[in-house]
């Protein structure tokens, strides 16, 4: 199960992450359509990524071999929406984040490339999956905290 747990702590910590650098976007004056549709965008695709996670059914399947099924739908999904969440700060703030920040989100989003690509790799998935868990955590200091 500890593949499961790791990839439930890496969506929370996406998500923690996701609404930390949506907070920049508070002094945004000027909204349109397409940046409205891009910023609703990231948490659909974290909900979507939070439905893929939970097995349905009335019993407890073996959530290793639940996690290896679905991981690379999984993957793609926090992939796709770490990119948004980078391409939105860009495209309204008219800048990129911080450089750790950015060096942050290359190397996760590269972790969770390899695990996409490699879905039946139980040895890379418990090497990787720790190393985002860790990542992840290590970049949340860096984001722009809404409270100072």
């Amino acid at each position: 199960n500890t593949l499961y747990v790791g990839m439930l702590l890496i969506g929370l910590l996406v998500h923690v992450t996701s609404w930390l650098s949506l907070w920049s976007l508070r002094n945004v004056e000027t909204w349109g359509v397409w940046s409205f549709l891009m910023v609703m965008t990231i948490p659909l695709l974290l909900y979507l990524y939070s439905a893929i996670t939970v097995p349905e059914g009335p019993h407890s399947p073996n959530m290793n071999g639940y996690y290896l099924r679905h991981s690379t739908g999984m993957h793609s999904l926090l992939i796709i929406a770490i990119v948004f969440n980078g391409l939105v700060g860009l495209l309204m703030l008219g800048h990129w984040p911080e450089v750790s920040v950015t060096v942050g989100r290359f190397a996760v989003v590269s972790l969770l490339l390899v695990c996409a690509l490699n879905p039946g790799a139980m040895r890379l998935h418990k090497a990787v999956v720790p190393m985002l868990v860790l990542g992840l955590a290590l970049l949340v200091p860096f984001m722009d905290f809404p409270i100072k």
